[in-house]
This record gives C-alpha cells, structure tokens and sequence, in this order.
C-alpha cells in the first residue's frame, strides 16, 4: 500500500505540475563535475574531453541552487563522430548516435550538488535545450546510458520547428535510489521547478524519491519547461527490455506535450479526456514508438516487444469478464488511470500499445507518419478530428474495429505484427 501511494504521489506531481533533430545537429555548452578539483570536461557522462581553458570565451549563466550565487561557466567540447558513438551492445545500430558540440545558449544554468555531474546540450534546427544532472551516487554507465537514449530519441524522433513559440528546455535528472542524497536532489530540482516555494516543493517531491519510476512532467507550460526523472540502483531496473525503451517513451512524452503547450481554451479536467487524447492512446504511442526507435539503435528489439505485449494482452484479456468494447473506455482520462491502479485493474491501459499498433496496421502505411501530423493538428482541430484525419477513422468505429481484434484467436492477431518506417 505504502508503494501505491507513493506511485500515486508521483503520478500526481507530474500531472498537476504538470526536441531535437537530425544526425550532427546536437550541440553542447557546459559539461562539468561540480566541485571537482579536476577541470576536466567530458563530451558525455565520463568520457574524457579537452581540459577548460581560461581562454574559452564562450560562456553560460550558472546558477548555484543552494545559495543563489551567480557565477559563469566557460564551455569545451570535442566533436564526437559516429565512429566513437555506439549502442548498449558496444556496436553501431542502424542510426548513430551524434554526442555534443559548442554552442551559446542564453538560459540560466542551475548548478547541481557536490559531486553531480551536468551536461547542457542543445539543437541547432529544433528551439531545445537539455539539462542533464546526474547526481553524486549514479553510476556513470546508468548515466551514459541514459543521456546517449534520450539524446538518440530525440534525433529519431525530432519536434519540428513551429511547434512551440519558445524554447523547449528539459532537465533530465538521474539519482540512485538507495546512494544518492535526495535532499540535496530535490532542492536542486526546486531550483528550477518552483524557487519561490522551495520549502513546499521540497515536501512534494521527497516522499516518492525512492520509490517513484521513471517519468516525465510538463514544469510550465508559459515557459515550455519540462523534466523527466529517472530514478536508478546499481543496474538498470527493466532487464531484459532495453534501456532505450523507457528513455525513448519519455522523450515521446515531451514530443507529444511540446505540441500542445501553446493551446488556446480551457485545460481538460483530472475526469475529461487530455487535449492529448486518450490517455490508452497518450501511453500506447509513447510505448510503439519508443519500440521503434530503441529498434533503430538495437536491431531485432521491436518485434520480439511487439510479439510480447500482444500476447500478454490476449492472455489478460482472456483471463478477465470485461466486454472488449470497455478495454478503451475505460482508459480515457488520467482519472481512469489512477483509478485502474487502486483497484488493480491496472491491465487494461497498457493494452493501449497494442491498440496503437491495430490502428497503426489498419491505416495500412508502412510509415509513422500520420503519429506526427496527429501531434501536429491537436492545436487546430482537437484530438477527435484530428484522429480521424490522420487514421482514416472515427474514434467510434475504431473502438469496434479494435473490440473484434480483442475477440480473435492468439495466431490471427500476431499475424498483424508488421514494423513500419520512423523515417
């Protein structure tokens, strides 16, 4: 009970508190170890690069988040290719991942606690700027990891230009568990999610420090302020599912909320449907495509995923007296979804991805195409006409279609199992 609560803390905390682009175009200003005696700077999370020099004239505000102190940065980089960028495995997928290059930002840098480490990364085609931290206590393989996946998310699946009036920064913030200090985490966090109230904010986001997953939160919607947090033990957490998966599924949640930060009208209710759209569908999106994109860097990823969560899905819907038409209403609004986890049927909105991947064949592309102009039109037409702008059908009829998929013996519905295009 005690976990569930926390889950739910959580939950709550981003909801109410709630890119990038092309190969090459990733570029950095700052990457530092705080109060290091060394001055050595790195290209990502350990590797070593070229040392700080005091003729670097480049330079970037740093804010210290414990005194409020001001002082500046001076920026290093080496140029990263390629050939000394790889996966998990150690071996080039079929894209690269581009690492982080010089470039001057205007935006306050909110420096971490002793022995953090920090990376500040930006887009030279996308209006985004990344802040890493990866706080005293966290491996630097769980960092590199982590800061190569969202890095390489955001190349597969950029956020195009024009899809916000202002600069997207997201904090991407990475603590152990059970070694790191989280007291001198969350008033770095506070920093720079609500300085006015540290106190209360400090409150908030303890309690769940342990035992919250990882997750994504829109900070401020007027200054396009986003962070995902990625809480870790010694390994990563969701062996054998690649690290690529839950960092690409992140990263798609800030695609996906970049395009509607600047709506205009009322914000839906905790009990209506998000301008997003449903959250089954918010969740499952996020999940196909953060599959296809680990897939891009880690081969062979994507159908033994899919092969799996349809499988499970056919087994949990067999197993359960529910009608299959009430599998998608019943995973709509993100009070159906904390709802779902009180009472245990929590099953039915990870059923979402595999109602992605119906729809996804039904439309009968061999691209993803039609999952960005979906995102592209929220802003003009709403999540109900743009849904059936985009995939051919009314949100009604695909509520029947998926019903009669739902019915199906196991061996028809993984004969549906295709991957289309990212590109």
């Amino acid at each position: 009970m005690k976990k569930l609560v926390s889950l739910l803390i959580g939950l709550l905390i981003f909801l109410g508190t709630i890119s990038c682009s092309s190969e090459s175009e990733i570029v950095s200003t700052r990457v530092v170890e705080v109060n290091s005696a060394e001055t050595e700077s790195t290209t990502t999370a350990g590797t070593p690069a070229t040392t700080v020099s005091e003729t670097v004239t480049s330079t970037t505000p740093v804010v210290n988040a414990s005194d409020d102190s001001t002082t500046t940065a001076s920026s290093s980089s080496t140029p990263v290719t390629p050939e000394n960028a790889s996966n998990a495995n150690g071996s080039m997928g079929t894209m690269s991942i581009t690492r982080c290059a010089d470039i001057e930002i205007d935006l306050a840098f909110i420096q971490g606690p002793e022995g953090s480490k920090q990376d500040r990364c930006a887009s030279r085609l996308s209006d985004l700027v990344f802040d890493f931290t990866s706080y005293q206590g966290t491996p630097d393989s769980i960092y590199a990891d982590v800061y190569d996946a969202i890095l390489g998310a955001s190349e597969a699946f950029p956020i195009p230009d024009g899809a916000t009036s202002q600069t997207i920064h997201l904090y991407v913030s990475i603590w152990h568990r059970e070694t790191t200090n989280h007291l001198a985490v969350v008033k770095h966090r506070c920093g720079y999610i609500d300085s006015s109230s540290s106190g209360e904010c400090e409150r908030n986001l303890l309690t769940p420090m342990a035992t919250q997953g990882q997750g994504m939160g829109v900070l401020s919607r007027d200054s396009a302020l986003f962070e995902i947090v990625w809480p870790t033990l010694d390994d990563h957490e969701f062996a054998p599912t690649s690290h690529w998966i839950p960092a690409s599924h992140e990263w798609i949640h800030v695609y996906q909320n970049a395009h509607v930060l600047n709506h205009e009208g009322p914000i839906p209710g905790f009990n209506e449907i998000d301008l997003k759209g449903p959250v089954w569908l918010y969740e499952g999106t996020a999940d196909y495509l953060a599959a296809l994109i680990s897939d891009q860097f880690i081969p062979g990823n994507f159908a033994s995923e899919l092969e799996g969560w349809v499988t499970a899905a056919h087994e949990v819907f067999n197993e359960h007296d529910v009608p299959a038409d009430n599998i998608l209403l019943s995973c709509e609004s993100p009070a159906d979804q904390v709802e779902s986890e009180i009472t245990g049927d929590s099953w039915q909105c990870p059923i979402g991805r595999v109602a992605v991947a119906y729809l996804q064949h039904l439309s009968g592309s061999t691209s993803v195409e039609h999952f960005r102009s979906f995102n592209e039109e929220l802003k003009d037409y709403g999540w109900l006409i743009a849904f059936e702008r985009n995939f051919g059908r009314s949100y009604a009829q695909f509520q029947l279609e998926f019903a009669e998929f739902l019915e199906m013996q196991l061996d028809l519905k993984l004969a549906f199992i295709g991957q289309p295009s990212i590109d």
